[in-house]
């Protein structure tokens, strides 16, 4: 059920690190605008275009960095790239770079990609999309700082301690009053107390959810989402059908997923429901059970 289409890489210019996004669903290249002021790129003028990016928002892109040229994996490249704002990534490379490279073997299970520039065999070799990384004070300090834009991230305190001793930002509950009927209680119904790992079993009357006209269809067009949300899409679906809750469809409807955060809650806490095709069939649904 996962929808890969992207992969992570690294490159270089000069002594500059690049993040680079592949991403075979963005029909052309595109330059960060800050990276291209920082690198003092030649550009030059285009007229206005409209730029849909992940999140649904339009850009409009003015300008254009001809023969753009970085170093990746022991490999040359030169491209042109559009130049638009980018928050999470230095470059995207879209069709337009992968129309370049002729036949190619993407492995998104290993995140290899294999192509043939001439008679020389490339391989790139992707980035872990989990990766965990240490942030400095200073950097912290920035990112909390920026009120336009928005970051997600696990924070953890590091500290060296004894076995002995007691972790400083440790839960500590107070004040505890022990109840022995209601310990009694959870342990005669500790089954129901369980973190579900299923769906529940097939009941003597199983409920369907009947439709006015069985033969219209709720099927909208899709829409992508940014990457940070998608890996967290990804990781909350592996784990529904690593439970059981859901499993594979092959029904022509179509039932796209929102992620939403809580208020107060973490990246790690998001949830999925289903967005404006539940919508649309409610409205063709004579009741639900």
């Amino acid at each position: 059920m996962q929808a890969f289409s992207t992969m992570k890489v690294l490159g270089t210019i000069g002594n500059i690190q690049l993040r680079i996004l592949i991403d075979s669903g963005s029909t052309h290249n595109f330059l960060s605008e800050r990276l291209a002021r920082k690198l003092k790129c030649h550009l030059k003028s285009i007229d206005k275009m409209t730029v849909g990016v992940a999140n649904g928002t339009e850009i409009n892109c003015t300008n254009y960095c001809p023969n753009f040229q970085w170093y990746m994996q022991n490999l040359w490249f030169t491209t042109d790239v559009l130049v638009i704002p980018l928050d999470n990534y230095d470059m995207v490379l879209g069709v337009q770079w992968l129309l370049t490279l002729g036949s190619i073997i993407w492995n998104f299970v290993d995140m290899t990609m294999q192509f043939s520039i001439g008679n020389t065999q490339c391989k790139l070799k992707g980035v872990d999309n989990n990766e965990m990384t240490l942030c400095s004070v200073s950097s912290m300090n920035n990112l909390l700082g920026q009120e336009k834009k928005v970051a997600e991230a696990h924070l953890f305190s590091m500290q060296l301690q004894s076995a002995e001793s007691e972790f400083q930002h440790g839960t500590k509950v107070l004040n505890v009053i022990e109840s022995k009927d209601l310990q009694a209680l959870l342990t005669e119904y500790e089954d129901v107390f369980q973190v579900p790992s299923a769906l529940p079993p097939k009941r003597e009357f199983d409920h369907r959810n009947l439709l006015k006209d069985e033969a219209k269809v709720v099927n909208l067009k899709p829409y992508r989402y940014q990457s940070t949300q998608k890996d967290v899409i990804e990781q909350l679906t592996k784990e529904l059908v690593e439970t059981g809750v859901v499993r594979g469809s092959s029904s022509p409807f179509a039932a796209p997923v929102v992620l939403v955060k809580k208020k107060r809650m973490g990246l790690g806490d998001s949830v999925l429901t289903t967005g404006s095709s539940m919508r649309r069939l409610l409205r063709i649904a004579t009741h639900f059970h």
